[in-house]
């Protein structure tokens, strides 16, 4: 029996549950690195699944449960450090995101078939899942640093004559809501 990745390239079956530069990397012994999304737990479990769909799925699946929990948690910190106006623009985009996501792993899903189809979108949607907590994490630093940014100016007009009130009023603006109280 033949089997293809998402890229079209023939592997074995053990492979095709591989969807990916991501999961291949994180799947070769260092799943466990600290720049890793996928854990250690995850390239230990496909390494004893021996090659079997099922033992294979469910080792994706319980992969795909963590990383999507952990998309969940970053999603609401990276809210609370957000504006109402970011807020909404975060929620636009997540929405807008997991539709994306979704369609394309149900059009990925009717185009495989067979056994091997739930593997690879499973795969595919782990992916896409973890580069999404990515660039989510990366949303969330920036906006926590922004917030520092803004703490740090507080701090400073506090302590001197250098603010005016129109700059405080122009740096009011980005602030998150629970900020503007304090300036």
């Amino acid at each position: 029996q033949q089997f293809w990745n998402v890229y079209g390239e023939e592997c074995s079956r053990m492979e095709v549950y591989k969807s990916g530069h991501v999961i291949e990397q994180h799947t070769e012994g260092n799943a466990s690195a600290p720049n890793s999304l996928l854990s250690a737990e995850y390239a230990q479990c496909m390494e004893k699944s021996d090659g079997v769909t099922v033992a294979m799925q469910d080792c994706l699946t319980a992969e795909d449960e963590r990383v999507e929990a952990l998309l969940n948690t970053t999603y609401q910190q990276t809210m609370q450090a957000m504006n109402e106006r970011q807020k909404t623009l975060l929620r636009d985009s997540q929405r807008a995101w997991l539709k994306y996501r979704d369609g394309s792993c149900d059009t990925m899903m009717s185009v495989l078939g067979g056994t091997a189809a739930g593997l690879i979108t499973t795969g595919w949607r782990l992916e896409m899942t973890a580069r999404r907590v990515r660039i989510s994490s990366v949303i969330l630093l920036l906006a926590r640093a922004f917030i520092f940014f803004i703490e740090l100016f507080e701090f400073i007009c506090k302590r001197r004559t250098l603010c005016t009130p129109k700059i405080i009023q122009k740096y009011k603006n980005y602030l998150p809501d629970g900020l503007k109280i304090i300036l």
